[in-house]
């Protein structure tokens, strides 16, 4: 996924802040000459698919793209309680001393306030941006490494229902989910030896 500039996207905190811009953008066709009845079902279409993909990784994605570190999300409450509430529970990162680097890296202090890195914030994909420039704020650097890189797709879940699909047929309705579990992952290692030995 790449944005307009060819900068591959890590979309972790470009998800947060497009759905914002949705928000915007719906409260100016509120305005416009639109039916209630259409202005009703479109934000309830929002606000079901928002409650059905957000996770707090989305929040602490958002505060920590360089991009976006000049929005204020220290005043929006449900992005801070999820920023802090992540801090606890990411193994190696120091809650403490990651929420000091969180106003150092706000207030432009340390590595992250040289010209080059706020020229490179929109060059650079966050992590990239992190890794070049967040030495001397290391938990956010690792929390960073850990949170931004993850990939946002349902594609192995999609994988993982068609093996289900495949095992649970009308015939096999009567599996235990355990014993159903067991054949998925039978399942997915033979493919996975088949791939091996075309390869060799």
């Amino acid at each position: 996924m790449e944005d307009e500039d060819g900068r591959a996207l890590e979309p972790m905190g470009e998800c947060y802040y497009k759905s914002f811009e949705l928000q915007e953008h719906y409260k100016n066709l509120k305005s416009a000459e639109i039916p209630k009845v259409v202005m009703t079902a479109c934000s309830r279409s929002f606000n079901d698919r928002w409650s059905l993909y957000h996770n707090e990784y989305h929040s602490v994605g958002w505060i920590l793209n360089p991009v976006y570190r000049r929005h204020q999300q220290h005043t929006n409450k449900d992005v801070m309680q999820e920023f802090f509430r992540v801090l606890e529970i990411t193994p190696g990162v120091d809650a403490a001393e990651a929420t000091v680097e969180l106003s150092k890296y706000r207030n432009y202090e340390g590595t992250t306030s040289l010209t080059l890195a706020t020229d490179a914030e929109s060059k650079l994909r966050p992590s990239d941006w992190w890794m070049s420039f967040g030495s001397d704020l290391p938990n956010l650097q690792k929390l960073c490494k850990i949170i931004m890189r993850q990939p946002i797709s349902a594609t192995r879940c999609e994988k993982n229902w068609s093996a289900y699909d495949h095992i649970l047929t009308k015939k096999r309705s009567r599996l235990d989910p355990e014993r159903a579990s067991k054949l998925v992952h039978i399942y997915f290692n033979k493919k996975v030896i088949k791939k091996q030995f075309r390869l060799e």
